[in-house]
């Protein structure tokens, strides 16, 4: 959903300049659950594609969140 969102983001805004960053993802959340299974299953391709080439060019990279104190 990540790269479907980053490729829509620019035509939403451009439709609606002034609305904030979550009406955007609201939208573009409306529009990907409208796509049919067929193009969903292309972005994922490409987010494993990305996944990949990443795991490729940084393959000591481990994800760690930074913990706050509450």
């Amino acid at each position: 959903f990540i790269l479907y969102r980053q490729h829509h983001n620019a035509s939403v805004i451009t439709r609606y300049p002034n609305m904030s960053n979550p009406e955007i993802s609201k939208i573009i959340g409306e529009l990907w659950r409208s796509e049919p299974e067929e193009e969903k299953n292309r972005w994922k391709s490409f987010a494993e594609e990305d996944k990949i080439q990443h795991a490729q060019k940084y393959p000591s990279y481990r994800y760690q969140p930074k913990r706050t104190n509450k």
